[in-house]
């Protein structure tokens, strides 16, 4: 028999904004919800003199089915969804639009060689259940996962039984999962109107340092579920589950655990999210005209965000465009308040106007 505990939860999220941030250290093993990181490679450019820009319209919405492909590691199309090993006893959306999931801190696995549907690995669960939620937008939160409650788990839904259900982007926005399994990372985007995949939300496992050691000498699982649409279609969810299992020679039980790692995002903002990945693409190339469309269209999907708007700012101040920095860099700060004049006063993208009074007068 194998038995490991429920362990820490640790998410990585590719939402990032034009500075580029030091990783933290992945955190120590707690029940304490992680903080998200993020980053960008930086870049530079000759200043250049542009007047402002129109307003930029968003992103128009198309229904269709909500479907999805799957990729693995190095981005080669799969033919199917791999044979799923997971200690799941429940998982859906809660009422508030939250995401959430249920496990057993203890279960058995038995047929460990099963390779195909009609031959399942076989799961008993015991012990009392373990349950995390992720808050809706919470891929862009340091509040990522948090404990379940239980009057949110018991009012969870039950999550639809087709896989072809109706939404806002469906017409516009193919949905995709990247999964490399060796690098225990699951990826969760789309592409835009046939273009290629990009993956805004990242579900990343960090063993702890002092479960390291047993983890060498065990199998470590990563998997995944599909992209999930709340009844109402304002949210979209999904999980990663990653744990480790007992070695081939059988005689020791993983001490590595397991985790799980839900996300759940509200649809403006996730194709906000795809389409501001377009701009980090644009940026670090260099792109700043073209970085700077996608992030005004990004912002103009979900007006609230003030990522995409500061992202916007940032490639405008970088190709010397004064008016449009300090139009996007007001906007960004009108949504996101003094969090985003703090950031802006040390990102070393606002380098050449940061004596500029417009920009000393936007970050007082």
């Amino acid at each position: 028999m194998n038995t490991r505990p429920l362990l820490a939860l640790s998410v990585a999220a590719a939402l990032v904004a034009c500075k580029k941030d030091a990783p933290p250290a992945p955190p120590a093993a707690t029940s304490q919800a992680p903080a998200v990181t993020a980053s960008v490679i930086a870049a530079s450019a000759a200043p250049s003199a542009a007047a402002p820009t129109a307003a930029a319209e968003g992103l128009a919405p198309k229904e269709g089915a909500l479907s999805w492909s799957i990729f693995d590691g190095s981005g080669k199309k799969v033919a199917g969804k791999p044979a799923v090993v997971s200690p799941l006893t429940r998982f859906g959306f809660t009422p508030n639009g939250s995401f959430g999931a249920c496990s057993r801190n203890r279960f058995t696995i038995e047929n460990m060689d099963a390779v195909d549907e009609n031959d399942p690995p076989f799961v008993e669960t015991v012990g009392p259940e373990v349950c995390v939620l992720a808050p809706r937008d919470s891929a862009n939160s340091k509040d990522a996962v948090v404990k379940g409650k239980s009057a949110d788990l018991k009012a969870m839904t039950k999550l639809p039984t087709s896989d072809k259900r109706p939404w806002k982007w469906g017409g516009r926005l193919e949905l995709a999962i990247r999964a490399d399994l060796a690098k225990h990372t699951v990826s969760y985007g789309a592409s835009l109107d046939g273009g290629e995949p990009v993956y805004p939300i990242k579900l990343t496992w960090h063993i702890p340092k002092a479960k390291q050691e047993a983890a060498e000498g065990s199998t470590k699982v990563a998997s995944y579920t599909e992209l999930y649409l709340s009844e109402d279609g304002k949210t979209l969810g999904a999980l990663g589950s990653f744990d480790c299992v007992m070695d081939v020679a059988g005689n020791e039980e993983s001490q590595c655990g397991a985790t799980l790692l839900p996300f759940s995002w509200d649809v403006d903002r996730f194709a906000a999210a795809v389409v501001q990945e377009l701009g980090y693409r644009a940026y670090g190339k260099k792109d700043f005209a073209e970085a700077q469309k996608q992030f005004a269209q990004a912002a103009a999907t979900a007006p609230a965000w003030e990522l995409p708007k500061y992202n916007e700012a940032c490639a405008a101040a970088l190709a010397g465009q004064a008016p449009n920095a300090e139009r996007a860099l007001r906007a960004a700060i009108e949504r996101g308040g003094d969090s985003v004049k703090a950031r802006a006063k040390k990102d070393k993208d606002f380098k050449e106007f940061a004596t500029a009074s417009w920009f000393t007068d936007a970050t007082h």
